[in-house]
């Protein structure tokens, strides 16, 4: 999934901010108090913001993005050249995607259990 927030020529944004941009808001305050370049523990960007927007899945998105980037760790990442900063961006935005439909999906199935009752 393109993020049309990272690294835009109009409006700058890191990995974190751009995450927060497209799926919260490009005004949300968050973004100008993000970390530069790594987030907690030197860990990715992309996957801190994703963990600040949703902590009640940061052990999903951190056991998905080592399985996908080899690592958390921003550093370790780029060592690994496994995935570039912008992959990393469109990852977690893939992941945070997934888990928006899937929610919606469970609440339409017990909706539509709730009715035929």
């Amino acid at each position: 999934m393109k993020n049309h927030y990272f690294r835009a020529a109009t409006d700058y944004h890191d990995a974190a901010q751009a995450i927060v941009a497209q799926f919260s808001s490009p005004e949300d305050p968050r973004i100008v108090t993000m970390p530069s370049l790594c987030g907690k523990d030197s860990r990715c960007g992309a996957a801190h913001a994703a963990v600040m927007l949703r902590p009640d899945l940061e052990d999903l998105i951190v056991q998905e993005f080592n399985v996908e980037a080899g690592s958390a760790n921003c550093i370790e990442i780029l060592r690994l050249k496994k995935l570039t900063c912008v992959e990393c961006v469109q990852l977690v935005g893939q992941f945070l995607d997934d888990f928006l439909v899937d929610e919606k999906k469970i609440a339409q199935d017990i909706w539509w259990k709730e009715m035929k009752e």
